[in-house]
């Protein structure tokens, strides 16, 4: 969430939703703004997700 999100709890409840669904549907998450994680699986509870770091290769 951003400092100027307009409508900052349907974002909470899109993410919130989002977490769940990455973590039950196994999906690759890519995270183009941080340089220590560039993909992720999310594993673990959708209230307290967990990264399993993925390795890309150039």
């Amino acid at each position: 969430m951003t400092a100027i999100d307009t409508y900052p709890m349907e974002t909470v409840k899109f993410k919130k939703k989002l977490v769940k669904q990455a973590i039950n549907g196994k999906y690759l998450c890519l995270f183009s703004h941080d340089i220590d994680i560039s993909a992720a699986y999310l594993t673990g509870d959708e209230s307290n997700p967990e990264i399993e770091k993925v390795f890309l290769t150039p």
